[in-house]
């Protein structure tokens, strides 16, 4: 059987015989399938299954994507972000504790990308102003490169789904 490599979060690529990654017309196809996979695992979730739910759809989302952590902040009605599930990779440290009671007014430009439904891609640390608070939040977290997604009903923010990298220059895909 063939290798299989990874490229973005996305299932696996099928390699061709020449060794090389199969053409990307099936790029579409696998997304689609790994956005099924993740909907079908949380459909039928319950209040008693729910939070299990989360927890695996972020591990699945977090190993596809070859990070270090995928987290799930909720907008608390406040308007604060409170962190409340989280994915890590073996050996990296959970950060959930230090997630709690994020002041979305110290974080003005990712505030406002999410309450417009825009999503939030920081390829290199270094690109975020110093002295700001989106800064100090991923040298907090010892992030170098971070993907946040706005999760909406409607026009309102419910949540954030967020993967952080220790890669510098890590680029985000698109899609992803």
């Amino acid at each position: 059987m063939r290798a299989w490599p990874r490229r973005g979060c996305l299932p696996a690529e099928p390699v061709a015989e020449s060794g090389q990654p199969a053409p990307d017309h099936a790029r579409p196809a696998r997304l689609e399938l790994l956005v099924v996979e993740l909907i079908n695992r949380l459909a039928d979730a319950d209040s008693r299954t729910a939070d299990a739910r989360i927890d695996a759809v972020l591990a699945r989302l977090g190993a596809a994507c070859g990070l270090r952590r995928s987290f799930l902040l909720q907008v608390r009605l406040d308007g604060s972000w409170t962190g409340s599930h989280e994915w890590v990779a073996a050996g990296v440290p959970a950060l959930r504790p230090q997630m709690q009671a994020i002041a979305a007014q110290r974080h003005p430009l990712w505030h406002a990308a999410f309450h417009a439904g825009r999503p939030v891609a920081v390829p290199r640390k270094e690109e975020v102003p110093e002295g700001s608070g989106e800064r100090a939040f991923l040298e907090r977290i010892g992030a170098r490169s971070v993907l946040m997604v706005p999760l909406m009903d409607g026009p309102r923010l419910l949540g954030i789904l967020g993967h952080d990298s220790q890669d510098a220059g890590r680029p985000w895909e698109e899609d992803e």
